[in-house]
Formats: structure tokens, C-alpha cells, sequence
């Protein structure tokens, strides 16, 4: 499967497993208003770009992204600005070691997340939050 299509008639579809295909572009799913859980593991996702579309996928809860090929800081601005998005698998991807701080920002920038490959406890929030605003000296003071 190369790509995302006749989707059209499942509008009650809550979940959906697209994992190990060969996809590039995430697309055609905007009009699943009753999507929560989306897996795009192993696939062949890139960059922002590619996953670009799950912006308009307001009532997505939890993705999984593992052993794609993302990266670029593009990738934290598309995934973050998903509204609903709480639990994000993203191991295997070249953006989590890559982009400095990555989990961090992730975390920064989604208020609604708390599952980044594992767990995200109240006082990594606040750590972070902390490092946020006053870098490493502040995150070593909570």
C-alpha cells in the first residue's frame, strides 16, 4: 500500500492500522470525524510535509509513527499543533535523536500529551516547563 484511499464510506471508524505499508504522504482522513487511534508504523514518512495532513485530523488521541524515516523541527510544529493528541509513539524515527531536545519540546508544545514513548509524569511536565523558560539551571532547580 503506497497510499492513503477509498476511505470515503467509514465515517464511524474510530481506528485504523496502516502500519508496515510503504506510505509517503498522509492524506484522506480529515473527513474521519470519529478517528482516535491512527498507526502509521514502518511506513515511508519523511519530514513534516508528509504528515502534514494530520493537522486536519482534529479528533486524533493517539499515533504511532515508529520506524518511519521523520525528521527536521517541522515534525514537532505538525504533530504538536494536532489538538486532541495525547499519546505519540515515535521511536525509530531520525527527529528524536536528531533535533535537540526533542522530547522536551514535544512536551512543551503539547500541553495534551502524556504518553511520548513512555509515560509523561507531572514532574517531567514541570521540569520542562521549567527548562522551558529558564533553560538547564531552572529544570536543575524543581
Amino acid at each position: 500500500l503506497t497510499k492513503i484511499e477509498n476511505l470515503h464510506g467509514l465515517n464511524s471508524l474510530v481506528q485504523l492500522d496502516l502500519s508496515e505499508n510503504a506510505i509517503r504522504m498522509v492524506e484522506g482522513l480529515s473527513h474521519l470525524k470519529q478517528l482516535t487511534t491512527l498507526n502509521l508504523s514502518k511506513n515511508a514518512l519523511r519530514d513534516a510535509d508528509s504528515i502534514n495532513h494530520l493537522r486536519e485530523c482534529v479528533t486524533l488521541t493517539s499515533i504511532d509513527l515508529t520506524k518511519n524515516d521523520l525528521a527536521g523541527d517541522g515534525v514537532i510544529e505538525c504533530l504538536t499543533s494536532i489538538p486532541k493528541l495525547s499519546s505519540l509513539n515515535m521511536a525509530g524515527n531520525p527527529v528524536v535523536s536528531k533535533v535537540p531536545y526533542f522530547r522536551k519540546k514535544m512536551i512543551v508544545a503539547s500541553k495534551t500529551l502524556r504518553y511520548l514513548d513512555r509515560p509523561v509524569f507531572e514532574a517531567e511536565r514541570a521540569a520542562t516547563e521549567a527548562w522551558a523558560t529558564g533553560g538547564l539551571e531552572s529544570e536543575r532547580e524543581m
